[in-house]
Parts: C-alpha cells; structure tokens; sequence
C-alpha cells in the first residue's frame, strides 16, 4: 500500500512544486493574478506579524507550514512586502483563501459561474 502521510517537509516541496505549476497556467491568462498568487505565502507571513492574533485561526496544517516558511515577517521583510505592487492584492486574495474555509459560507451555485466558464473556455480555444 503507497505511504499516505507525508512529512510535512515532504508535504511543503510537493505544495511547492503543485503552485508553481498552477501559477504557470494561471500567469497565462492573468499576470496581475499569478503575483497576487505568488505572494500568497508572504501575505500570510505578514498578517501574522501585523496580527499575531490571526496565527491562532489558522488551521494546524497553516501554523506547522508557516515554520517552514519563515514565520512572521521581520520589520525589515514588511517593509519590502507592502512595497511591492501587489502586496494589497495578495492580502485580499489571502481574505478570500480564508473565507472559503467557512464551512456556513452562502456561495453562489455552480449553475450561476456558467457563463464565465463557457467565456474562459471560449477564449482558451483562442490561444
């Protein structure tokens, strides 16, 4: 039987690699959105330095990986994040991450995206 649990450094190099190819494709339709993307982990980085309080709403899988990733932000690694142009859209993309966690959330149903995917479909048959 495969091995199903993973170290969690094993877990952290396989996430990498699966982002970096999502970031591939998404980069292609949208740069703006693959930076937002790209920043997402230093986004998180930075709500915890700035809020120490949203560490504790992460979820356990979020907090062990956040180690691995650096930990909150030094003063010195805040100040080159919120320079970057894209820092205000990673944060919101890091809100919207979180909101979709919420399990009571009212979203939208599948039937209502139709037209957006039929559009983006459209326009990948273009490419």
């Amino acid at each position: 039987m495969p091995q199903l649990v993973y170290s969690l450094s094993q877990q952290n190099r396989f996430y990498k690699k699966a982002a970096a190819f999502v970031l591939r494709a998404v980069a292609k339709h949208s740069p703006q959105l693959a930076q937002a993307v790209g920043l997402h982990v230093a986004a998180k980085r930075y709500r915890v330095a700035v809020d120490p309080a949203y560490a504790s709403r992460l979820s356990y899988a979020s907090q062990q990986s956040l180690v691995l990733q650096g930990g909150p932000m030094r003063p010195d690694e805040l100040k080159v994040f919120l320079a970057d142009p894209y820092a205000v859209a990673a944060q919101r993309l890091r809100d919207y991450d979180e909101a979709g966690k919420d399990l009571d959330a009212e979203v939208a149903s599948f039937d209502s995206y139709t037209p957006l995917l039929r559009e983006l479909i459209d326009e990948a048959g273009k490419l």
